[in-house]
């Protein structure tokens, strides 16, 4: 298993006034938007915007970790006494995991199509 990247997120009540701004801070015009249930995401190459009107739940996660096989890394958290808190799910990006690391930070894991 290896971790491709870290990506922060920031999260945001509402879209449209911080949309621009991000934008131009990243320099990057045309981000991927997609929804994910409820929850709006827009991903740009670096950093995850997170539109969390209601859901302060996923606030709690920490950082997004891209990987190349998430089911090695299902394995390793649990083998080493970290929770799977959401078993892997398809998504637009590819599939997702929730997992609470032993230290009891949460990531979300995300194994790209």
């Amino acid at each position: 298993m290896n971790i491709l990247t870290a990506i922060p997120r920031i999260y945001i009540s509402n879209l449209q006034p911080h949309l621009d701004f991000y934008k131009s801070l990243l320099k990057q015009e045309q981000p991927h938007e997609f929804q994910v249930n409820e929850t709006k995401v827009v991903r740009f190459s670096n950093v995850l915007l997170i539109v969390d009107e209601n859901h302060i739940a996923t606030r709690h996660i920490a950082a997004t970790l891209v990987t190349d096989t998430i089911q090695f890394a299902k394995q390793f958290i649990v083998k080493h006494g970290g929770d799977i808190l959401t078993e892997p799910i398809s998504v637009p990006t590819g599939i997702k995991m929730i997992a609470r690391h032993p230290d009891g930070n949460i990531f979300e894991y995300i194994e790209p199509k």
